[in-house]
């Protein structure tokens, strides 16, 4: 998977802004959340981006 540039990744916020608030990835969130359980004590990776924050 290669790179994609700052004007390719502007190009397709959009499209990413409406996958993030579809009901399937958001019930794949809750899924994981549930799953997972507490997160004392566990390491989190935190990648920043542009305008949001993606917390795995």
């Amino acid at each position: 998977m290669r790179k994609m540039t700052g004007k390719e990744f502007s190009e397709q916020v959009a499209f990413f802004d409406n996958m993030a608030q579809t009901n399937w990835l958001s019930n794949l969130h809750k899924l994981l959340k549930d799953k997972s359980g507490s997160r004392e004590k566990k390491k989190i990776l935190d990648i920043g981006l542009r305008y949001r924050k993606t917390v795995i």
